[in-house]
């Protein structure tokens, strides 16, 4: 059985998708192979935080990466 959050998951795979071609676009012409790996990272730290967000929002489960607190 599906939990019903495939539409969302496949959103969030489409944005990736999408930076990632922008930024390949953007940073391969101005910094060849080092501007294609910050391409990559920079998308998949942008996935991430989308699918954390997400999730979040869908199931009301935290991801460590919101729990982090200010003092």
């Amino acid at each position: 059985m599906t939990q019903g959050g495939e539409k969302y998951s496949a959103l969030c795979l489409l944005a990736y998708v999408l930076i990632q071609a922008v930024s390949s676009c953007i940073l391969l012409p101005v910094a060849g192979l080092a501007g294609g790996a910050l391409a990559v990272l920079l998308s998949s730290i942008c996935y991430n935080i989308l699918l954390a967000v997400v999730c979040y929002r869908t199931t009301g489960v935290s991801s460590p990466f919101f729990r982090l607190r200010r003092r």
